[in-house]
């Protein structure tokens, strides 16, 4: 027998026990000569009504009427608490985290520390554009600094490149540069 066959033939089972049930607990006068069911009840039922009546959970009705427990409001359903916090590290993983603490520190205390860049003091203000390039308009107080891509200022920065809305400055000595964007000052 194929797997459609069998699942055909489970289907047929379950319509026929379906119609069982209907046929057994319909409402209504029993067909005649059927004697179980010819027998009814006082108030109508036949016996198949009354066995799945009989089969029913029995409701407390005086019940229904009692007070109802009150809900607390406040409690939201979608905030979770906080997780719990993760287990303490064993011993042996505490040593190796101290290990590499120690090394790091070593390694740290070896290097020499970072270069510090002097602080640019001058605003970018603006540029003018010549047939020779351009030429950047840099501000310091009242003091106004003239520079071309390339050129030196105050000995301490050069002036790498510049665009339309900034300009970039580079540090004599040091391959680390800094954009300056343009203030109209």
């Amino acid at each position: 027998m194929t797997a459609a066959e069998l699942k055909k033939l489970k289907l047929l089972a379950v319509i026929a026990a379906a119609g069982g049930l209907f046929v057994l607990l319909r409402p209504g006068p029993a067909p005649p000569g059927d004697a179980a069911r010819s027998s009814s009840a006082p108030d109508g039922r036949t016996q198949g009504e009354l066995n799945f009546v009989a089969r029913l959970p029995e409701i407390p009705l005086d019940e229904l009427d009692s007070a109802r427990p009150q809900f607390a409001l406040g409690r939201n359903l979608f905030r979770y608490p906080p997780p719990p916090p993760p287990p303490p590290p064993s011993p042996e993983e505490l040593a190796r985290l101290r290990r590499e603490a120690e090394e790091l520190a070593r390694r740290r205390a070896l290097e020499p520390p970072p270069k510090v860049l002097p602080t640019i003091d001058f605003k970018f203000a603006g540029y003018v554009e010549t047939p020779k390039g351009k030429i950047a308009a840099l501000s310091r107080g009242d003091q106004i600094l003239l520079a071309q891509e390339g050129e030196i200022v105050d000995r301490r920065f050069k002036i790498v490149r510049i665009g339309f809305e900034s300009i970039t400055v580079g540090f004599v000595g040091e391959d680390a540069t800094r954009q300056l964007p343009i203030t109209g000052e």
